[in-house]
């Protein structure tokens, strides 16, 4: 139920509408737990209907009713939708999304215009009944029973559909490193976290690819051929288990740091406390979790001397000193006649 392919003119099409959302999600990325849960939410809702709309779609032959159609005119726009707004919330920043629906609305409101423009003249008659439904927000159906309607496996490969939601997947595990990045510095990278999303992405990217390559593509030359695509499938998720398994293992190296740089190991950021007590600078190791947890007021009083990454994990060396001597905008200035002199002029890992 769709018209034949016409390439658009306009400043900002479908497709750029997305690219600029991702990209101003990844740029902008905060994730919270809540807002991750109440996206992912959305975002699965939104990609179930993506592959919905496509599998009961017929194109060009009848006016497709059935299915999700019963429920809108235009339920294929409604779950990309729905899947940008997830995108939004995924990011932890809500505001986002109310600065998109407008562009939105503006962007897909010519193409519905001229889609049912073309349905109009090629169904006449079945389109006037069809009318009646809503266009874009969903509504219960006039029958029930016409959510039933028929699905079809070939016509998601035909349409593409498959490479396309395994694509979509990739989205938020790319937002997640970003966010992870954005609060931690470029050393987030290192982290195993951000090294299974980074993997998980490029994971399902192949994966669509493959997919594309060996059920999807109509005759053109690959750019990537299914045999190295499938490689790198593999690849990717063969170091993805391995970083799974050694970041999971019990063991951390958090002790034996301490112990190299004759420093008070902290577990947790709640550890820090105990600090307040002190009256002569003191050196702890800490992961950077731990680290970022402080509060504002409490982490200005600790200097980052030195990172090392151990595990699938960064760990901080840090002074603190708890009497009220001058700070400097990166933290409390460390004594120049301290052991860890030659440390603070080392090179970072």
């Amino acid at each position: 139920m769709s018209v034949p392919q016409r390439r658009a003119f306009f400043l900002l099409s479908r497709s750029r509408l997305r690219d600029a959302l991702v990209v101003a999600a990844l740029l902008l990325s905060r994730p919270s737990a809540h807002l991750f849960l109440s996206g992912s939410a959305v975002f699965l809702a939104g990609l179930a209907l993506h592959v919905w709309s496509k599998g009961a779609l017929l194109r060009n032959r009848t006016l497709t009713v059935t299915g999700p159609y019963a429920l809108c005119r235009n339920p294929f726009y409604l779950s990309n939708l729905l899947i940008d707004l997830a995108i939004c919330l995924i990011a932890g920043r809500p505001w986002l999304a109310v600065l998109y629906v407008p562009a939105f609305l503006l962007v897909y409101r010519s193409a519905i215009q001229r889609e049912e423009s073309f349905l109009q003249r090629r169904f006449p008659g079945e389109y006037a009944s069809f009318s009646h439904s809503p266009s874009l927000l969903p509504m219960p159906p006039r029958r029930w029973r016409l959510l039933k309607g028929r699905w079809s496996l070939r016509t998601i490969l035909r349409e593409r559909e498959a490479s396309r939601a395994l694509r979509l997947l990739a989205i938020p595990l790319l937002v997640l490193c970003a966010g992870d990045i954005r609060a931690g510095g470029w050393r987030e990278c290192l982290e195993a976290e951000c090294i299974a999303w980074l993997l998980g992405a490029a994971s399902l990217h192949l994966m669509g690819r493959v997919v594309y390559q060996v059920y999807e593509r109509s005759g053109r030359k690959a750019f990537l051929s299914p045999r190295w695509a499938a490689a790198g499938w593999g690849a990717s998720l063969l170091v993805l288990g391995c970083v799974a398994t050694v970041a999971r293992l019990p063991e951390t190296d958090l002790p034996q740091l301490a112990e190299r740089f004759g420093a008070v190991p902290i577990a947790s950021s709640d550890q820090f406390d105990a600090v307040r007590l002190e009256r002569s600078p003191s050196l702890f190791v800490v992961d950077d979790d731990s680290l970022r947890a402080l509060p504002a007021d409490s982490s200005r009083r600790f200097h980052r001397l030195r990172a090392v990454w151990s595990r699938f994990e960064v760990y901080y060396l840090v002074r603190a000193e708890s009497g009220p001597k001058a700070t400097s905008p990166g933290g409390l200035a460390p004594s120049r006649s301290h052991p860890t002199e030659e440390m603070e002029r080392g090179t970072i890992y």
